[in-house]
């Protein structure tokens, strides 16, 4: 069962689709604001979401200048919300005080066990009939005076450490997200760290997970801010395995450890997630240089291709996050994108892995068999 729900507000509006089976119900909340303040009425609108919905909150991303984290986190406290993994990421400029969105996964019907490192809430683990998951967010390395290398290494080993304590391991990770404060300057060396990190687990020779790539700050004292998802199948009919772009190379073709998507199949749903995607053609390289429009548009047909493969279309989306390089390009690649696509996405501002790379989608989706 999916079901989608809407509902619009003069400073913020909410798309809430939630998906049925085997007794079990997901919800993915999108909750978009169009607004430079937080009113009491969009917070008490999100408590009232999370307190009478049944649900427990899995995982959840905020976009937007980081002095909204603590005035969201402070209001959910004062109402007695139970806390959860939640990575917040600004990639605005210094003097944008814009709000973009929340998005938050939320389970009923599992038993729920939240994770910490220390006092650091970071993860979540539940299991149902088909496997064990683990949602992990919020991950920052313990130092920012240590080298490139050690940051990123730092937030894998916590990453591997935090699965292992519910018998998983590095090949059971299907999802990755990185932001990082100095992107560009520091990507080459994030993928040599990456894939040498990757050949050291055997993740090379299993399948690659999915992942996105992105320049953004958070509230934590970290210049990488690191979450992933663990899925562990609990027998062989369970299958969790990479998908190809059909308009693209294999991101390994240019030295990046990511898949250009993952699927997981089972007998009652089939969920992908698909990477940050970019306007990147067969041979890897960016094309529609300084055209937004144009790289929204082959962005939009690759993600399409790849969600075909199966089988699947953009209206089984249930999130999705767009970022936009320059703030100037923000409300054309909006509402150039809605014209095309209507699902429910999180827009944000931040700087991309190229310096040509304007436009970049990720997204999940689910199809359920029963």
């Amino acid at each position: 069962m999916f079901i989608q729900i809407k509902k619009e507000a003069a400073d913020h509006d909410i798309k809430t689709i939630e998906v049925a089976y085997d007794g079990i119900k997901e919800m993915h909340i999108t909750f978009n604001f169009d607004t430079d303040k937080l009113s009491d009425k969009s917070l008490d609108e999100l408590v009232f979401l999370i307190r009478n919905t049944g649900i427990k909150i899995v995982n959840a991303f905020g976009f937007g200048n980081n002095c909204y984290y603590t005035q969201i986190v402070n209001y959910l406290k004062m109402n007695h919300i139970e806390m959860f993994p939640f990575s917040w990421i600004d990639g605005s400029y210094e003097k944008c005080n814009e709000l973009h969105g929340i998005y938050l996964f939320g389970v009923q019907g599992v038993d729920i066990k939240y994770i910490y490192d220390e006092s650091s809430l970071i993860g979540c683990f539940y299991e149902d009939g088909y496997a064990k998951y683990m949602y992990l967010g919020n991950i920052g390395s313990s130092s920012m005076n240590k080298e490139v290398d050690e940051q990123v290494l730092d937030n894998l080993r916590i990453i591997e450490k935090t699965i292992q304590t519910h018998d998983m391991t590095m090949l059971n990770i299907g999802r990755t997200w990185f932001y990082n404060r100095n992107l560009l300057n520091w990507y080459g060396a994030f993928n040599k760290v990456r894939t040498n990190f990757y050949s050291e687990k055997g993740i090379l020779s299993n399948f690659i997970p999915a992942s996105t790539c992105i320049c953004g700050s958070s509230p934590l004292d970290s210049v990488l801010i690191s979450s992933a998802i663990s899925i562990k199948p609990k027998n062989s009919n369970v299958i969790v395995k990479e998908v190809t772009s059909p308009l693209q190379c294999s991101a390994t073709n240019y030295g990046s450890s990511f898949s250009r998507a993952v699927c997981i199949i089972n007998e009652s749903f089939q969920k992908i997630t698909v990477s940050g995607t970019a306007s990147v053609d067969k041979e890897g390289n960016t094309i529609y240089t300084n055209d937004i429009i144009k790289q929204i548009d082959h962005t939009i047909q690759s993600v399409e291709q790849i969600l075909a493969l199966c089988n699947m279309t953009f209206s089984d989306t249930i999130r999705a996050f767009a970022y936009v390089k320059n703030q100037e390009h923000l409300a054309i690649a909006i509402d150039h994108f809605k014209s095309k696509v209507d699902i429910p996405v999180i827009f944000t501002q931040a700087t991309i892995c190229r310096d040509d790379f304007l436009f970049e989608l990720e997204l999940d989706a689910i199809k359920v068999s029963k």
